[in-house]
């Protein structure tokens, strides 16, 4: 039997693969179930889920959509979403997912990693994605962001600092801000990691760095109905 091959691509607007092939939800709700168990990497209970996307909803109808978000999901997803009656979480080893190859190639050492790490990196986290609705998500959500656009930022300081040293001049120029780009197909377009390397600095000169408000490993959790 031939394996399907599923991605997420998370660093921009999101995309769902199956087989190479965008797949779509009825519920944007699919999406975001699917994004919080790829950045967390672990399992999360159905009580926990039903919390966090339907804040507003009693346990029973919050429990309930969850279940139906659940089959719209899976029928997609089939093995890489683990589903039982207590947990739900995503299985690494059959989803690909572009957030898990990013982190990895920002923290190696070599100009290559870094390069295909920013290159990766098509805009911010969930770019254009909203659950009005869903508060804690969209606290969870924007706390991801920031993350990842600090670890792009630093990544590339030292990016450039390596193709200085390698006498790549035209090269560095190229991944500075402002530089204008060596990444294919945006030529006509200034590159994400410029305009992420721009809000980074804004946001260094306006506040003093501190620890992030929720941990990217760590759901949201609803202190109580």
């Amino acid at each position: 039997m031939a394996t399907t091959e599923l991605s997420l691509a998370l660093l921009g607007p999101p995309v769902v693969r199956r087989d190479g092939t965008p797949v779509t939800f009825d519920t944007r709700k699919a999406t975001a179930l699917l994004a919080l168990l790829a950045v967390t990497g672990r399992e999360h209970s159905r009580e926990q889920l039903a919390d966090l996307l339907w804040p507003d909803a009693d346990s029973a109808r919050g429990r309930a959509s969850l279940r139906r978000t659940l089959s719209v999901t899976a029928a997609e997803m089939g093995d890489g979403l683990l589903i039982s009656r207590s947990a739900v979480a995503l299985e690494p080893a059959v989803v690909q997912v572009d957030v898990s190859e990013f982190e990895t190639l920002i923290a190696q050492p070599d100009a290559a990693s870094l390069e295909r790490a920013a290159q990766l990196y098509r805009d911010d986290f969930l770019a254009g994605f909203t659950l009005r609705d869903c508060p804690d998500f969209e606290e969870w959500h924007a706390s991801v962001s920031e993350g990842l656009r600090q670890s792009l930022a630093r990544g590339l300081q030292r990016l450039v600092a390596a193709c200085i040293a390698d006498g790549r001049l035209e090269r560095a120029a190229g991944w500075r801000p402002g530089g204008g780009g060596r990444r294919p197909g945006r030529q006509r377009q200034e590159p994400a990691h410029h305009r992420t390397s721009r809000r980074s600095d804004a946001r260094g000169r306006g506040r003093a760095g501190g620890p992030l408000s929720r941990r990217r490993d760590r759901a949201p959790v609803r202190a109580g109905r």
